[in-house]
Order: structure tokens, then sequence, then C-alpha cells
């Protein structure tokens, strides 16, 4: 019996196992599906990814103030921003692969070019803690500033 289960136990184990995302392929024209995705999942699903890249800012503007304290702060910063950096590049490939409904194109292209912009500032502001200059990371928060402010409005648009 306990055999049994155990093997019961191993099997559900087996086709419950965890899987990795699908990644989108984007086809020749760049888009990762053949039809426009409508109005309403579109500017929903542009919100989610504008929103997460401003979490993200409004956290490492949050911890910059004090990430050159410590050698230890410093360190657990750098090591946060790497890892957003690859959170932002992918909610750039998927705003980047989304083919967006018909009126929408340029909304997208101003959006990508935030988020873009968004990306550098952070960029900027992980060489400054890396090379722990202070007037750097200065600089690097006002673009971080910047960045937020200017995706706050990003895509302030109500589906058709």
């Amino acid at each position: 019996m306990k055999y049994k289960l155990l093997c019961l136990l191993f099997t559900l184990l087996l086709l419950s196992g965890c899987s990795t995302g699908h990644k989108q392929v984007p086809m020749d024209d760049g888009y990762s599906t053949d039809t426009a995705t409508d109005a309403l999942n579109y500017t929903t699903y542009m919100d989610k990814e504008l929103g997460l890249v401003m979490n993200l800012l409004a956290t490492h503007l949050g911890n910059s103030r004090t990430a050159l304290d410590s050698t230890a702060l410093t360190a657990n910063e750098t090591q946060s921003v790497a890892e957003n950096l690859l959170l932002i590049a992918d909610a750039i490939d998927s705003v980047d692969t989304l083919r967006p409904p018909d009126g929408y194109e340029d909304l997208r292209n101003s959006a990508l070019r935030r988020l873009e912009e968004a990306q550098e500032a952070i960029m900027e502001y992980q060489s400054a803690l890396v090379a722990a200059d202070a007037e750097a990371v200065d600089t690097a928060i006002t673009r971080m500033e910047s960045a937020y402010v200017s995706l706050t409005g990003a895509f302030t648009v109500m589906p058709e």
C-alpha cells in the first residue's frame, strides 16, 4: 500500500510539473501574432507592463538616497538593479512584439520610447552604483524621476 501511494504521489508530481514560460517568437513583421489585440485587452496589457516598470523605478528611487551608505546596501541595490533590468527588457520585448489595434501604433511607439528611456536611466543608475560615484547617482536619480513621470502619462487612453 505504501509503495502504491508513493508511486501515485510521484506520478502526480510528474504530471503537474513546473514549466518555464513560453516566450513569444516574433514573426517576419516583428509581431508575435497574426491579428491585432482588441483595444480593451491591449490597453490593459500595456498598463500592466508600464505599471511594472513604474514600480521598479519607484523602488530604486526609494533606495537610491541610501544606496551608497554602506557596501552591503550598495551590493544589494546593484544586484536588485541587475535583476530588474532583465524584467524591464522583457517588458519592452513584450510591448514591442504585441500587435496593436488599428489607431494605437503611435501610442505603442511612444510607450516603447518611454520604456527605453526608463531602461537607460536605470542602467545609468547601475553604472553609478558600481562606480560608487555619488554625483553620478544624483544625476541618475534625476533621470529616473523624469522617466517615472514620463511613464505616468504614457498610455492613458480609454479603449474604444
